[in-house]
Formats: C-alpha cells, sequence, structure tokens
C-alpha cells in the first residue's frame, strides 16, 4: 500500500485495551481518489494473510519490536514508575507488565493466526475523512463493500487449530492428555515453580515384544540414541547438551522403550529440535555400535560370576516361564552377535510407523507453545491404531529348588512365586504386604536379621508388570546360616498365611502408602513417569490414582481372604553360594 505501490500515504496500526474488552484501528492515509484501488488491494492483502497465516520469523520480528519498545521504556524512573503503577490501576498486579511480556514471548503463531480470524469476523466501523467536495455517496458505496467483503473473507475460513481430543485428569486439574492423531497422545502437565522441563518419548515395544532370537534389541538401541541424529553429528550434539546444562537418554523397560529430556525453559526451543531429530532420526554409527555391544557382552561376562544376578534370572525363568518377560533385558552373547546397525534401524522406523506413541511435557511453558512445536514435530508421523494388549498365558514353574554354586562366604536366596499383572487389586494387596514387610521396622528386619542375624541383607521383591508379575523375599546370608536363614522366612511367611495381619498393620499400611505416593510425585520426572505408562497402555490418564483410592477403600475382611489364599502357594527356593 505504501512502498510497492505508493497508494497510501502511511499506514499504522494500534490496539486500545479496556477491563472487559478492546479494539483494534488501522489507520490509511491516502489521496480521495485512490479509494478503490487501496480497498481492492488492502482486501487482497488480508485474504491473503487470511489464507496462509504468518511465517514464523514474521511473528518473531513483532515479537522482538514489541517487547523491546517495553523494555526500553523504563530507561527513565519515570517511565518505569508509570508503567508500574498504570499496570497495578488496570489489574491490580504491579508486576502485570512482566506477565504481559511473558504472554508475548510465549505467543505462537497459530494463536496470531487465530485471533486475526476472530477479530475479522467482528463488525467493522467505519471513519472516513474527505475533503468537501467528495462525493460522499460513491465513496460511501465502496466502503460498504469494503465492509461486507471483510466479514465475507473472515467467515469463509475455518480456524487452524483443529479441535483435539482432550482428557483432563480428575485428580491433578494441571494434567491433561491430547489426542493429536489416533494412536499418538500427548500428556501435559504446567509446573510454574520452576524454569525447567522434561519431554519423554514413549513407544510401545521394549522386552514384551522379543523373543529368544531377539532379545536385547530394544536394549541396545536405547543405549544407541544419542549418538547423534540426522544432520547431527554425536560431537556437535554432546557439546550442544553440555553447554545448556541438559541431558537426553534413552530407555528399555518390558513394554515400552523411548527417549528422555532434561532441560531448562529459557531452552526448550533448540533442545527440542534436539530431541524430536534423536527421536525420529536417529543414526547409529558402526563405530559406537560396536562399542556400546562389546560394553553390554562384558556386563553379561561378569554377570556370570555374580550369585545375586545368576539367583534372579533363575527366579525369573522359573515364574515367567517362556515369556518373554523370563528373558534377560540385555540380550545374550549370542543374540547380540546377530544384531546390526540397520538392523536396529529398521525396528525402530518400524516403531514409529506403527506402534502407539505417548509424548509427556511437564514444565512451565504454556500448553499452546508446546502444543505447536509437537504437531509441527510430527505432522509426517502417521495415525495408528490403538490395540488393547492381550494378556499371554503363562504356564510358571512353582515349588521347585535350585541350587547354584559359588564359591563366596555369602549365599544369595530368593523365595517366591508368580503373582498378577498390574490392574487388577490383588497386585495392589501385594503392595501392600510389600510395604509391611519393607523398612528397619518390619518383622524380616527385626526378626531375621537384627534378632536372630541371620543376615546381612534383607527385603521383599514384588515385580509388577502389564501382562504378569511375582513376588518374593531376597535374602543375603552367610553360607554357614543359609537353612536357618530360609527357615525363618518360611515362618514369616505361614504366618501371614495363617494368621493375616492385624486391622492395626492393615491401617498403618494404608497410611504408610499415602504418605509414599504423595512423596514418590514432586518433581517433574515423577509426574512425567506417574502418567505416562498407564496411558501408553490404554489403561487410563489416572489409572495410578485410582489405585491409590483402591488401596485407601480397600476392606479388612477382603485384604485376610487374599492372604490366606495367594500365601498358600508353592514357593520356588534359589540358593547361590557355596553347597
Amino acid at each position: 500500500l505504501v512502498a510497492n505501490t505508493s497508494l497510501c500515504n502511511g499506514v499504522a496500526g494500534s490496539t486500545m485495551y479496556f477491563a472487559d474488552g478492546g479494539t483494534h484501528m488501522l489507520k490509511m492515509n491516502f489521496p480521495v481518489e485512490n479509494l478503490p484501488k487501496v480497498s481492492k488491494l488492502f482486501l487482497s492483502t488480508i485474504s491473503d494473510v487470511v489464507s496462509k497465516g504468518f511465517l514464523p520469523e514474521e511473528l518473531t520480528k513483532i515479537k522482538n519490536q514489541y517487547i523491546s519498545s517495553k523494555i526500553y521504556e523504563r530507561e527513565s524512573i519515570e517511565s518505569y514508575a508509570f508503567s508500574l503503577g498504570h499496570g497495578f490501576a488496570q489489574s491490580g498486579n504491579i508486576f502485570c507488565e512482566d506477565e504481559f511480556i511473558e504472554k508475548i514471548r510465549q505467543t505462537t503463531v497459530e494463536e496470531v493466526w487465530d485471533g486475526m480470524i476472530e477479530l475479522l469476523k467482528n463488525p467493522t466501523h467505519f471513519t472516513f475523512q474527505v475533503p468537501k467536495e467528495t462525493n460522499l455517496v460513491k465513496q460511501e458505496k465502496e466502503l460498504l463493500k469494503l465492509q461486507q467483503q471483510l466479514t465475507v473473507v473472515a467467515s469463509k475460513v475455518k480456524t487452524k487449530t483443529a479441535i483435539l481430543k482432550q482428557t483432563i485428569s480428575n485428580h491433578d486439574s494441571a494434567v491433561q492428555a491430547i489426542e493429536l492423531k489416533p494412536g499418538l497422545k500427548l500428556i501435559y502437565r504446567q509446573n510454574k515453580l520452576t524454569p525447567t522441563f522434561v519431554m519423554h518419548a514413549y513407544l510401545k515395544g521394549g522386552q514384551a515384544t522379543e523373543t529368544i532370537k531377539t532379545a536385547g534389541q530394544h536394549h541396545l538401541l536405547s543405549r544407541l540414541f544419542t549418538y547423534g541424529y540426522k544432520g547431527m553429528k554425536y560431537e556437535k550434539l554432546k557439546n550442544d547438551l553440555e553447554s545448556l546444562s541438559s541431558s537426553l537418554n534413552g530407555f528399555s523397560g518390558k513394554n515400552a522403550y523411548g527417549l528422555t529430556l532434561h532441560g531448562q525453559s529459557k531452552d526448550f526451543d533448540k533442545l527440542a529440535q534436539h530431541f524430536f531429530g534423536t527421536l525420529l532420526t536417529p543414526e547409529v554409527p558402526k563405530k559406537f555400535f560396536d562399542h556400546e555391544r562389546k560394553v553390554i557382552v562384558r556386563a553379561l561376562d561378569n554377570q556370570k560370576e555374580d550369585p545375586m544376578k545368576q539367583a534372579f534370572k533363575s527366579f525369573y525363568k522359573m515364574v515367567f516361564n517362556q515369556h518373554p518377560y523370563s528373558l534377560d533385558l540385555a540380550g545374550t552373547p549370542l543374540t547380540l552377535k546377530t544384531f546390526t546397525p540397520t538392523g536396529l534401524q529398521r525396528l525402530h522406523q518400524g516403531h514409529l510407523k506403527n506402534s502407539e506413541m505417548v509424548l509427556t511435557y511437564c514444565g512451565d511453558q504454556d500448553l499452546p507453545a508446546v502444543l505447536q512445536l509437537v504437531k509441527e514435530m510430527l505432522k509426517k508421523s502417521p495415525p495408528r491404531k490403538t490395540v488393547k494388549k492381550a494378556k499371554r498365558p503363562i504356564k510358571p514353574i512353582t515349588g521347585k529348588k535350585v541350587d547354584l554354586e559359588f564359591t563366596r562366604e555369602q549365599t544369595q536366596i530368593v523365595i517366591g512365586t508368580p503373582a498378577y499383572g498390574i490392574g487388577c487389586i490383588e497386585d495392589l494387596f501385594l503392595k501392600m504386604v510389600t510395604t509391611h514387610l519393607s523398612g528397619q521396622s518390619s518383622d524380616l528386619f527385626v526378626e531375621v536379621r537384627d534378632r536372630q542375624g541371620l543376615c546381612y541383607s534383607v527385603s521383599p521383591v514384588h515385580v509388577s508388570a502389564l501382562e504378569a508379575g511375582c513376588w518374593g523375599i531376597y535374602i543375603g546370608s552367610g553360607h554357614d546360616k543359609t537353612e536357618q536363614a530360609i527357615e525363618a522366612i518360611m515362618k514369616i511367611i505361614n504366618g501371614i498365611r495363617d494368621n493375616g495381619l492385624t486391622r492395626a498393620e492393615f491401617d498403618r499400611i494404608k497410611t504408610m502408602m499415602d504418605g509414599q505416593n504423595l512423596l514418590g510425585i514432586q518433581t517433574n520426572e515423577d509426574y512425567a513417569q506417574f502418567y505416562s505408562i498407564p496411558l501408553l497402555h490404554n489403561l487410563g490418564l489416572d489409572f495410578a490414582h485410582n489405585n491409590n483410592i483402591q488401596v485407601r477403600n480397600a476392606k479388612y475382611e477382603d485384604f485376610q481372604i487374599f492372604l490366606k489364599k495367594f500365601f498358600n502357594c508353592k514357593w520356588n527356593i534359589i540358593k547361590a553360594g557355596r553347597l
């Protein structure tokens, strides 16, 4: 209108804010005979912006100009005092200008675009100042035409922000789950207390999808995640992460694997680029592949002489008989030998294309900023089917005794039995038993360790996973007290079977678990882990909260019945030490 065509002498815009609402004003100065051309070009320009939206660099320029003008205003004491006083008079908050500047910083392109559409949908008011000899009828007709066309332009455009399915936690209003596409979800939790954040990516996979021939592939893949990605070599990635005091790591478990990022909020945009680059296009350099595989093989070799590791391996093979959970998470030297960088890349890309995925953000950034970035990064990711995992039948081995010979002074003992997967009341009852037997005031510690002096270490073991679980007790004992220690443990187990627990103990367990649950979710990392895995496996956003409620509401009589039934079972006993 000005620089390219000289139709206008000048164009300027401004916004006036009121206690309730506001108005946006656009002023154009031009010769009256240019009105038809100005109207046409103005409408064309607005239509172009409405259809295409703003570019990120355009918004960045506008933000910087606006923020800098606000900051420069504070150079003089008088203007700074006016800024504080004016803000307080308008909002009752003396720091409202700072909050306004921060909101400007976090504003996204989509928010500005949507705001402009809503603005144009409102009625427009024209004030037209013309020379005295102007034909008013002709000019009014032209303005009315422009007014009508502006309304039509806005009404034809659909908002860019798609309506996404959102689920807000019933127990924590700061948490919500958003379905980006079928099979792709985002968990968002805002925490304004500290300028830090964590971001997790969870993909269905892990140990449960492996076989005897492929055991350890997800574990090795997760260790190779952070050795660079497409367009970013390892050395540069490492230097960037260290200079920003951040961490980026892969992980692998029984039913999922993925990536975790910890950082400061001021570096969110840059770190997010590294996070999604690593997640979507990781490189698996041959040099680092060979190194990590050697390190894992050495660790597996060292475990051969570790009595505790071997005792637990034997126990898991019994209780998870022929199920993937019975395999070693790190694999075996034989399976590791068959893996290749190309094969791991193919495995991961297959999961990215077909497996359900949950992204989790916990930090102080506002949702629109996080949502826009995640949607942009995943725009090429296809939707995938949501499948509820079917539990495969397990035929556990029970009532078996295994002796593993090691030339050690100590004997490692595991006494245990198959148990339950997550999502049932029996699993929660076992958590209550585990709580009762844990700590230095428990019967295990006081009776077996302190009073009888039969062991140097004793603790309950409870493994609870999606498809199955197990429960038992671990004892580290001197080789000359092995049988006495086993006898003492079985006496406690049989006592629970025969007599159960008292109501006072039952109520104390509930109180202890409530406290542990509250202390267990404090940091951003705690919250990310608390919500992510249940949602990934379609158990619901509030799965963990609902479990806590079930424990609080559990009846003493039901608990007693469970104890008599569960503890009246056949126990596996594994001894690793001197025979």
